[in-house]
């Protein structure tokens, strides 16, 4: 039988429901614990799960009986959670981004090195059946040549979202829109093309006054392999979210996705590659439904890592790389000038 793992989750907002979700419904896995500077929200949480608050993180991490710690407060504070935590002998399993700083990421992936604990970071759009089909034509050859690619993130967050979430509006504490909304699809860009080896970008301020970060933007992605990307960003949109999609023209084929986080097939004309039904593939998969479903897949090939029965899916490494890319990609519109990778 599996050892059971022991996880306290940091943060008691928003997404920090579909990871206590997902440790409920996982057989090795059991939550003991809750921590939040707003004492009432810990104390929701606590009680909602019948479990222990804490009002101070690092209280949480004295505890002896944790394993695992969950991170899921502002995208800013990641890494210096996961630093003490991994120093209290805890694994870090961390919501996207990494961090805000590439030199902060580094530090929490050294640290954890350091003191041998795993470190993961939530990159559950990689496990949508349709991206996953992606993946499985680009290595089978079945697209050829990838001549470009394009993601277009096209949201609605209004007065109201930034009431509610208003860290989520200073630079500080958020990083940016480009590091909120489109760090997955960053990620899904370069697991599926590849190393980047240029960028180019202009971005325009939020429409809403107040709000630190950056409203909307566009970049020019080129690979080593020579695929030019484009990234289209924006939370300006009319009333409500518009579109999330992401488009490969290949020598031999055309795919196409969209839906909520690139989980329906759009569009799929692959030279001797019938369109497959995803839907078939959505529901032999292992998830919880919802918006993000595949936070529970995440948590077990985290916990068989911890038994070293696989590798982390998606590790420090790879959380490092997406925040590469924004650094490149804000670097760009600041400067005006093209940002190359070594």
């Amino acid at each position: 039988m599996d050892r059971v793992y022991k996880f306290g989750v940091i943060g008691c907002g928003k997404v920090a429901e579909r990871h206590i979700e997902a440790i409920k419904n996982i057989p090795n896995a059991s939550l003991v614990a809750v921590a939040d500077i707003d004492i009432e929200r810990a104390k929701k949480f606590a009680n909602g799960y019948n479990v222990k608050a804490y009002y101070d993180y690092k209280e949480l991490l004295k505890d002896p009986q944790i394993d695992v710690i969950t991170i899921c407060t502002p995208n800013s504070t990641h890494p210096k959670i996961g630093i003490d935590a991994a120093k209290a002998g805890k694994h870090v399993l961390t919501e996207k981004p990494i961090g805000t700083k590439l030199e902060e990421a580094e530090e929490l992936i050294r640290v954890c090195k350091k003191y041998n604990k795993k470190l993961g970071v939530v990159k559950q759009v990689r496990l949508n059946p349709a991206v996953q089909l992606i993946k499985d034509a680009i290595e089978e050859d079945k697209l050829g040549r990838i001549l470009s690619a394009n993601v277009t993130i096209r949201w609605n967050r209004n007065e109201n979202y930034y009431k509610t979430f208003p860290w989520h509006s200073k630079k500080d504490l958020d990083g940016g829109t480009l590091v909120t909304v489109a760090s997955h699809y960053i990620d899904i860009l370069q697991w599926l093309l590849g190393g980047v080896k240029s960028v180019v970008a202009k971005m325009r301020p939020h429409i809403i006054n107040g709000v630190e970060v950056e409203g909307l933007g566009s970049a020019i992605i080129e690979f080593k392999s020579g695929t030019l990307a484009t990234l289209e960003y924006t939370v300006c949109v009319y009333k409500r979210n518009l579109e999330g999609t992401l488009t490969l023209l290949g020598e031999k084929g055309t795919i196409k996705l969209g839906g909520q986080a690139f989980d329906e097939i759009e569009l799929w004309d692959v030279e001797g590659y019938p369109k497959p039904d995803v839907e078939i593939l959505k529901a032999k998969a292992d998830s919880l439904g919802g918006m993000s479903p595949y936070h529970k897949i995440v948590y077990e090939n985290f916990l068989d890592a911890l038994d070293n029965k696989t590798s982390i899916l998606t590790d420090g490494e790879d959380g490092k790389k997406s925040l590469e890319v924004m650094h490149a990609i804000y670097k760009s519109a600041e400067t005006g000038k093209e940002v190359e990778f070594l």
